[in-house]
């Protein structure tokens, strides 16, 4: 999560410079946390605990392809994922929160998958 919130204040402060409006810093928080908490249930959906589980470089592979097409698919509004009652909720973020958050930012912070990779490298 350290690494994540170093990222999304590096994203801020770029922003900052292009249009400086004041924003709270309570207001960043939750917006953070907004943040955290959407990869945190497209980590679920994906199967982070499984993986987890069974840490095989094609679970890996799995996990991370489902991610990064979940994530795609919540930023561009995709019908078939935001209908869909059983991923609906992985499109309930505001706009703000999408411009804000980078994508996939948590996970990248959680090695587990990549060290994989680097073992068998």
């Amino acid at each position: 999560v350290d690494r994540a919130y170093s990222d999304y204040w590096f994203r801020q402060s770029l922003k900052i410079r292009e249009n400086p409006i004041y924003v709270s810093e309570e207001r960043h928080m939750n917006i953070f946390h907004s943040c955290v908490t959407h990869e945190i249930a497209i980590a679920d959906y994906c199967g982070f605990d499984s993986f987890a589980r069974n840490p095989t470089r094609k679970n890996a592979n799995e996990f991370w392809r489902c991610c990064t097409t979940v994530s795609k698919k919540v930023t561009d509004g995709s019908p078939t994922l935001c209908s869909d009652k059983a991923t609906q909720h992985l499109c309930d973020i505001t706009d703000t929160v999408k411009a804000s958050c980078p994508g996939l930012n948590l996970m990248f912070g959680i090695y587990a998958p990549q060290l994989i990779e680097w073992i068998e490298v």
